[in-house]
């Protein structure tokens, strides 16, 4: 049983104050995009895939969704992929959610999934290369945003 002192230690090397210290902090985010339609679509580039490096893990605290186009609706997943850069097969980790709007609502005001007590841990060890989401939107016009935050930590 650890003592009350390094409880605080190890609670203070997971806030992001201390993360942003350390150079671990990740924010991702991707604002008004369209992709097919129909089809689930792993989102690739700099700004909303994190890779991991060997001997570490992420550990994600938050994923943010948003429609914000008229009669559409979207299905939104965070995961996992085999290969860096958001390649590679791709393992959904987290229950995939959906946005729906009407015809006279252009923005459902998002959603998001708060993990800040208990991060969501993508492991290096156990095959994840790099971590996204996945969209899946009913017509190519639809417009969306997503984002999520954690942190890259070693995996000891």
């Amino acid at each position: 049983m650890p003592t009350h002192e390094e409880y605080l230690v190890q609670y203070n090397r997971g806030s992001r104050l201390w993360q942003v210290r350390e150079g671990r902090a990740v924010n991702r985010f991707r604002d008004d995009f369209t992709v097919g339609s129909l089809v689930s679509t792993v989102l690739t580039g700099v700004d909303i895939v994190t890779n991991i490096p060997e001997g570490y893990r992420f550990m994600l605290t938050r994923m943010l969704y948003d429609l914000l186009s008229l009669n559409d609706w979207a299905h939104y997943g965070f995961g996992s992929c085999s290969a860096v850069d958001g390649g590679g097969a791709f393992t959904l980790l987290a229950i995939e959610k959906h946005l729906a709007t009407g015809a006279n609502r252009n923005s459902y005001g998002g959603g998001h999934d708060d993990w800040e007590s208990l991060p969501l841990r993508v492991r290096y060890q156990d095959g994840a290369r790099s971590v996204t989401i996945r969209v899946q939107v009913n017509d190519i016009t639809a417009i969306v945003a997503v984002a999520y935050r954690g942190w890259l930590e070693l995996d000891d």
